[in-house]
């Protein structure tokens, strides 16, 4: 089956993946717009790598990116929606609260780290944290 026929079938996970390509595919049906619209609806729905993804594209770490290689730009304001989607995420799966505490500083940024070092099977939210006493 194609993520189309997934998606069309009630998938959220294959939804968001089809929302990925229209933005990481250099073709004419590249849609970022579209890409951010289904990607926002499914976060709406409940779906946390949804919102994570959103997160990401209003990250300044992927302004270049798409700046560059895309011609999309990305506003300095949308860092406010970056934190908004990174703060549903970890509110819902607390190893996620790593990318949050990027916003933040001093022990707001540690609370968030610890929380995701506990909280993540891959050691990510540990290094991070451990980065702050180093």
């Amino acid at each position: 089956m194609h993520l189309q026929a997934y998606c069309e079938s009630g998938d959220l996970e294959s939804c968001r993946q089809k929302a990925i390509t229209y933005i990481v595919q250099d073709t004419p049906k590249t849609d970022y717009h579209e890409a951010i619209d289904m990607l926002e609806g499914l976060c709406d729905k409940g779906h946390i790598k949804s919102c994570l993804s959103l997160g990401r594209l209003y990250s300044l770490e992927f302004q270049t990116i798409f700046r560059d290689s895309k011609g999309f730009s990305i506003n300095k304001k949308d860092k406010k929606l970056s934190k908004k989607y990174f703060a549903i995420a970890c509110r819902h799966d607390a190893s996620t609260c790593g990318l949050l505490s990027q916003f933040y500083e001093g022990e707001e940024s540690i609370v968030l780290k610890k929380k995701a070092c506990e909280n993540n099977k891959n050691g990510a939210g540990c290094y991070h944290l451990g980065k702050e006493y180093v």
